[in-house]
């Protein structure tokens, strides 16, 4: 029962981290400042939705049996959230430390940072679909 909660709210990570990164990139790259607002906002509620889904995803992994590959698979799943959740944690830090407005001398290097951070979710996201849609990890297949 338990491994059906993770597939419900994984989702929201993936889009509002995604999404808020990829705004607030591109907002910081064409000075747009409405973006980079949308961006630090959906990034925050992003980092908000990664608590349920590590403990969704933790109790999820703890309640299905997986297979030699897919078990390898889902521990580098798992990694990638916890590199994901610390990337999403500097993203927030390095926010706070200047009150939500990134210094203009460092606005190019947080924009390539929310592209690493982009790239951060879209590999956990394609481990996850990996393990759901090749291996059929927690589908009752």
């Amino acid at each position: 029962m338990l491994r059906w909660f993770h597939p419900a709210v994984v989702h929201f990570s993936i889009a509002f981290l995604a999404a808020g990164g990829a705004v607030g990139c591109l907002g910081y790259l064409s000075r747009r400042p409405r973006w980079i607002r949308v961006g630090h906002q959906l990034l925050a509620v992003g980092s908000l939705c990664l608590l349920p889904t590590l403990v969704t995803g933790y109790l999820a992994a703890n309640s299905v049996t997986t297979g030699a590959v897919a078990t390898e698979l889902l521990a580098d799943h798992e990694v990638a959230g916890w590199i994901l959740t610390g990337c999403a944690a500097i993203t927030l830090l390095w926010l706070g430390s200047y009150r939500g407005e990134i210094p203009a001398g460092q606005r190019n290097p947080f924009a390539i940072w929310l592209a690493i951070l982009v790239s951060a979710v879209l590999y956990a996201a394609l481990l996850g679909g990996k393990l759901v849609y090749i291996y059929q990890v927690g589908t009752g297949a």
